[in-house]
């Protein structure tokens, strides 16, 4: 039999309410495979509401968290983006604030040569930009259309 390999899995909130097949997909994944599901920003831009505002702060704190334990081998981490991506220097901000944030938390679980596993486009930022691991798209919906 295969040794199970690590998967950085990026989705929309693993907490949310509106569970997708992207989220059974990383649990079935997880029965076999060591799993860190990467809470990913969604592509919505954020508005000047309380339950925004709440969202924003809640995802920070979250983000400088390591991995919560989810399962029998997975766990749940954030990746924050600041939502300003028009602003000149932003997308870089990003960029860096977001592979070091992933490369931290694999480093903690001891992950060696994970998969990348993204289910949202825009959280490819997380990547090298010469990957040397096997990354999936499963792509679940026409992103294109946002």
């Amino acid at each position: 039999m295969n040794e199970p390999f690590p998967i950085l899995y990026f989705g929309n909130d693993w907490f949310a309410e509106n569970r997708t097949s992207s989220h059974h997909v990383a649990e079935r994944l997880g029965k076999q495979h060591p799993v860190l599901y990467i809470d990913t920003p969604g592509v919505r831009a954020p508005q000047a509401t309380g339950r925004d505002f709440k969202k924003l702060f809640r995802k920070l704190k979250q983000a400088v968290e390591l991995p919560r334990k989810i399962g029998p081998h997975m766990w749940v981490m954030t990746m924050p983006q600041i939502p300003f991506r028009g602003i000149p220097g932003v997308p870089v901000l990003n960029r860096y604030f977001s592979r070091f944030l992933v490369k931290r938390a694999a480093k903690h679980l001891g992950f060696k040569n994970p998969v990348y596993w993204f289910v949202v486009p825009h959280a490819s930022v997380a990547l090298d930009e010469n990957p040397k691991n096997f990354v999936v798209y499963y792509c679940i919906d026409d992103y294109a259309a946002f």
